[in-house]
């Protein structure tokens, strides 16, 4: 270019240029070398320096955080094996393995250093500790979650604590060698920089020679720069401005990239791989950031399109602007419809970005698919149904037309759909002059009242040269402006109507011969209308109906809505010509139904007779006597009951089947009186003949019971009933009787005396009450044990149930009444435990069992149950538990003062160990000692406050010693006010409190002082900026405590995230709200020292109750 065009500071610029060039010839290559060395050696010693110091600090960070984590998954361990909660413990073991994880990376991340320090055998000890102890966790969860509390406990002392202790051990000798070799290297540093300052010494000497020099000759050039700097700051200001414009220009797409509800991504166009995506895409196709970035735009296609795809990208302009529809694949397999749109980026980085947006059609393909296939149907439909479908249409000014009909309009008009469109006229220019006004009066009230026009007409058919029969269907619908659409079919209905004519013809001939039958008749058309009935079934219709049957109904209007469907099958299937017969009914009342093709004299059908016929009274008959039958056969195969005969005078002997049966003896058997008599025990046989002797002497009626015995040895008990038949002179000639076998019946009775002598035995003898009460609940019976667990006899109960509900505790009553007794009236079993008063006044504890018998209607017959004295079980399970939670009460807090003095304390003396290490003793003003000092303090600080908090528990957990007094509420909560009333008043905020319920309570005056200081400075410190803060403070009773409840409408937390925190020592949930959080955990140790519980509702934006458990 010329040089008129050039900067009006170039030529002075190359002139200063050529100056600098030549004054600085001689001393560049002096000047070069000197700063070389100089700068070569003190970037050396820097980089050395904040080498050995930034891996110091590295090191000294992972092992604080590995001690952290590892003192935190020994805690949750603890808290894993006290709680039974599942959930809890479920919760705590993802918190164990997530410290683990951590650990492990960190232990990973260390172990790089330690090679290079050459301290694996150490590193390898402390990892080998590590797998043990971690063994150790493992198995101990398994205890705990099996619920073997006491041989987790035994497992905690003998296994886990001594693995943890070596393991702890591991690390701070690890952590010493560290923190050691860190001061030896800090030292030998502050070495080396001293001799190297000495040796730099004469170069910066020489230095300075040099600058002398130079600045004489900088003075000269900084005179000619003067002038060129404030041009020169000038474009630099407008290229500053120009940056901060394209950064926030910048920023601002980067947002509507990010923010966009499309999904959208940027792939390079050479490689396809995906670039960046936003969070609706991450949404859309299930896949994290990190895996669309491990992916290619071909990876969320299906398989079959990823070859098209390809050849398609390669063809088309990498610079042009793209859209296309597509089908794209989510992560789960899924694929769905899109619209991708596209345009190019410019090129960075030998990369072609694209961004593409894609937009989800799927919803929208899916319904386009849908109507077209819904419309084929349609058209399917329409061509395939007889007759015509139309859409017909009139608007306010009554014009009309057709939108739509059907090729079925020829056969019906004799006009194609197309004349129809051309002028729908045409379709009322056939309709028979009589019927046409008719027709059009119909349309003008469905119009009008937009009802269904349902209409039959006579229309002239060109093909047949004369009227034919149509009925007319649609319905309704009226569009905003006022016209309205009917859809609806037109039908030949013409050969019905001449059917209907014949029928009608012979009515007559018909009607006397329905009227004559006893059965109920109908006459039906096709469509299921009645054409004519006789008078038995205008009768029925009548009788059961109470209206009168009418011709033209649907007969479908006296069917059940079980019995709609094979009805409509029969009368189809009779159309076809069949005969179809059935019976139908339950309990007394039976029909014959029969459907029977009516036909004309060409064969051809043209109705169906419906005949009902009462057939109840027959099928009575027919079911006693099968049910007389059936009894009979049941009752004599039940009762064992055998028949026989013995006739006097020629000494025959008969005997039924079941004789046989009785006796154990086969048919063939050779029957005599003298072998008959011989089955009669030794012990009855005298009996059983003078008996015999004694009927023939006195003829009449003889029932006995008596024993036989059987060939096989086998005894059985017989009863027998027998009467002599006597002659016209009353002379005996033949005895008849029946034998029954009540073995069974014997032996039974005998089992049960056997049974209820032994079970009265049983129930004497038994440490338990026994009882059994009628379906009332009315004690029958109690064994003699009622009086050595209640004091009160047996007498007292029987017959009254209100005896048991005088004597149990009150709580206890309740239940029973509200739920026991309905379980048990239902059948259920119950066991359950009560509390009751004996007497003498003391309460004990019964474990009651309840079973109630029913009978074969589910109907409860009595209910059986057993009472059993737990009270010394209860006592000492009350005592156990207490002693266990004072254990575990005890084994937390040493744990928890374990964690301050192995954690708060330690962290901030580690932390100043570590400073120390590096402070520089040699120069005390040096830069970098500042530093030191300043996070000195910090953590001098830091251990001051922990210091001081952990004297403050001690404090707290040494006055449980103190007397415990009443205290009335309103008296404690008064010097609490007065202490906030400065916050109370700044706040704004609104204080209730109701003590009416339970106004004082037992305690340490000083916890609970503490409790409700904590509680409102806490509610006061975390008010809501929302609304103005309303702080509720009352109390209740619940059994075996006084509840204390502070409400507030705070900010409130999300219990479902920090639940099993909120108590924790030094937990904050709000970082931008001071505190040290102190006070809840202070608030808990407090109640649990008076032998009570905190419990937390809280929910975000809403507010947070405490209810504080004091004992009563």
């Amino acid at each position: 270019m010329p040089n008129d065009n050039k900067h009006p500071y170039t030529n002075n610029q190359n002139r200063t240029i050529r100056f600098i060039t030549i004054s600085f010839s001689v001393l560049a290559i002096g000047l070069i070398a000197l700063s070389a060395i100089s700068f070569i050696g003190f970037k050396n010693i820097r980089e050395t320096y904040s080498k050995q110091v930034s891996t110091a600090f590295q090191k000294l960070d992972l092992i604080d955080t590995l001690h952290d984590n590892e003192e935190l998954v020994y805690t949750k361990v603890m808290g894993h094996l006290i709680t039974s909660d599942p959930k809890l413990k479920s919760d705590l073991e993802r918190v164990i393995r997530q410290a683990n994880a951590e650990n492990t990376t960190k232990l990973q991340a260390l172990e790089s250093t330690v090679v290079e320090d050459n301290r694996v055998e150490l590193f390898q000890s402390l990892q080998q500790e590590r797998a043990l102890y971690y063994t150790e966790v493992w198995k101990l969860l398994s205890l705990s979650n099996q619920k073997m509390q006491k041989e987790a406990t035994q497992f905690n002392r003998s296994n886990l604590l001594p693995a943890y202790v070596s393991y702890k051990d591991a690390i701070d000798s690890f952590n010493d060698h560290i923190r050691d070799s860190t001061n030896k290297n800090g030292d030998k540093a502050l070495e080396f920089v001293s001799d190297a300052a000495l040796s730099y010494y004469t170069l910066l000497m020489l230095a300075v020679l040099a600058v002398v020099i130079t600045s004489l000759l900088m003075y000269y050039i900084i005179k000619q720069l003067k002038q060129e700097n404030i041009a020169l700051n000038t474009e630099v200001t407008e290229r500053i401005q120009l940056e901060k414009a394209l950064n926030d220009s910048q920023t601002q797409y980067k947002g509507l990239f990010d923010n966009n509800p499309m999904p959208m991504w940027i792939y390079d166009q050479n490689t396809f791989r995906f670039l960046e995506v936003n969070e609706a895409a991450v949404n859309e196709y299930g896949l994290s950031r990190e895996e669309f970035l491990e992916r290619t735009i071909l990876d969320i296609r299906p398989d079959d399109d990823v070859e098209p795809l390809t050849a398609h990208l390669d063809k088309i302009d990498k610079s042009s602007v793209a859209t296309s529809t597509r089908l794209h694949r989510r992560k789960d397999g899924s694929t769905f419809n899109v619209l991708v749109k596209s345009r190019p980026l410019p090129d960075m980085d030998q990369q072609k970005p694209r961004v593409v947006i894609a937009i989800n059609i799927h919803d929208q393909v899916v319904a386009t698919e849908k109507l077209e296939r819904q419309e084929k149907q349609l058209r399917e439909v329409s061509s395939s149904i007889p007759g015509a479908v139309y859409q017909f249409q009139l608007t306010p000014a009554k014009v009309f037309d057709f939108p739509y009909v059907s090729e079925g309009i020829i056969d019906l008009f004799g006009v194609t759909p197309q004349e129809i469109y051309a002028n729908a006229n045409v379709v009322y220019a056939s309709i028979y002059p009589d019927d046409l006004l008719v027709v059009q009066e119909s349309l003008y009230v469905s119009y009008e009242k937009l009802t269904p026009w349902e209409k039959e007409f006579r229309v002239w058919q060109p093909a047949l040269q004369k009227h034919i029969w149509i009925r007319g269907h649609s319905l309704p619908t009226r569009k905003p402006d006022g016209t309205v659409l009917w859809n609806g079919t037109f039908i030949n209905i013409n050969s019905q109507k001449e059917a209907q004519d014949e029928l009608v013809r012979s009515e007559a001939n018909l009607r006397a011969l329905l009227d004559s039958s006893p059965q109920a008749i109908f006459l039906l058309d096709e469509h299921l209308r009645i054409i004519a009935y006789n008078a038995v079934a205008a009768e029925d219709v009548f009788q059961f109906e109470m209206k009168k049957l009418e011709t033209g109904e649907n007969i479908m209007g006296y069917i059940t809505e079980g019995m709609s469907e094979s009805f409509v099958q029969h009368h189809a299937l009779c159309l076809q010509g069949e005969t179809i017969r059935y019976e139908t009914g339950k309990h007394d009342f039976w029909h014959e139904v029969t459907f029977r093709p009516v036909t004309g004299p060409d064969n051809k059908i043209l109705a169906v007779a419906l005949s009902i016929n009462d057939i109840s009274e027959q099928k009575k008959a027919i079911e006693t006597i099968r049910q007389n039958e059936v009894k009979l056969a049941r009752a004599q195969q039940m009762a064992n009951i055998g028949n026989w005969e013995f006739d006097l005078q020629r000494r025959l002997v008969h005997w039924s089947a079941e004789m046989y049966a009785i006796y154990n003896l086969k048919k063939d058997f050779i029957l005599t009186p003298e072998a008959a008599s011989s089955f009669l025990h030794p012990d009855d046989r005298d009996e059983a003949r003078e008996k015999y002797l004694q009927l023939i002497k006195y003829p009449g009626d003889y029932t006995s019971d008596y024993k036989i015995e059987l060939p096989n040895g086998q005894i059985k008990y017989i009863s027998q009933v027998c009467e002599v038949l006597t002659d016209e002179f009353g002379n005996p000639v033949k005895l008849v009787g029946a034998v029954q076998d009540i073995t069974e019946r014997i032996l039974a009775k005998q089992e049960i005396t056997e049974a209820k002598n032994l079970l009265q035995s049983t129930i004497e003898n038994i440490p338990e009450i026994i009882f059994s009460s009628d379906a009332g609940l009315k004690i029958t019976y109690i064994s003699p044990q009622c009086a050595e667990i209640t004091g009160y006899p047996g007498d007292k109960f029987l017959n009254c149930a209100h005896t048991w509900l005088e004597i149990l505790h009150e709580e206890d009553k309740q239940y029973i009444l509200s739920h026991v007794v309905s379980q048990i009236k239902l059948g259920q079993k119950q066991q359950f435990e009560v509390r009751i008063t004996d007497a003498n006044g003391n309460q004990k504890w019964l474990l009651l069992r309840m079973s109630p018998l029913l009978d074969e209607n589910g109907r409860v017959l009595r209910v059986d149950g057993s009472a059993a004295d737990m009270t010394q079980y209860k006592l000492a399970e009350e005592k156990r538990q207490d002693l266990t939670e004072e254990l575990l009460r005890q084994n937390q807090n040493l744990q928890q003062f374990a964690y301050i003095v192995s954690h708060n304390l330690r962290a901030p003396i580690a932390n100043i160990l570590g400073l120390t290490s590096i402070y520089n003793r040699e120069q005390p003003n040096a830069p970098a000692n500042l530093k030191v000092v300043d996070k000195l303090e910090i953590s001098a600080n830091l251990l001051d406050t922990t210091i001081r908090d952990l004297n403050d528990l001690l404090t707290i957990r040494s006055e449980i010693n103190k007397v415990k007094e009443e205290v009335y509420l309103e008296d404690l909560l008064q010097p609490v006010l007065l202490s906030l009333s400065e916050e109370i008043k700044n706040a704004g905020a609104c204080i209730e409190y109701d003590f009416n319920t339970t106004s004082k309570i037992k305690t340490v005056r000083s916890y609970a002082y503490s409790i409700l200081l904590n509680l409102a400075s806490n509610a006061i410190k975390y008010r809501s900026e929302k609304r103005k803060l309303h702080l509720k403070i009352k109390t209740s009773k619940v059994p075996n405590y006084i509840c204390l409840s502070v409400s507030d409408n705070g900010i409130g937390l999300d219990l479902t995230k920090v639940e099993d925190k909120v108590f924790g020592l030094y937990k904050r949930f709000h970082s931008n709200i001071e505190g040290k959080g102190l006070g809840l955990h202070l608030v808990k140790t407090q109640a649990e020292l008076l032998g009570g519980k905190v419990e937390i509702r809280s929910q975000v934006d809403v507010g947070t109750t405490f209810n504080i458990y004091f004992k009563s």
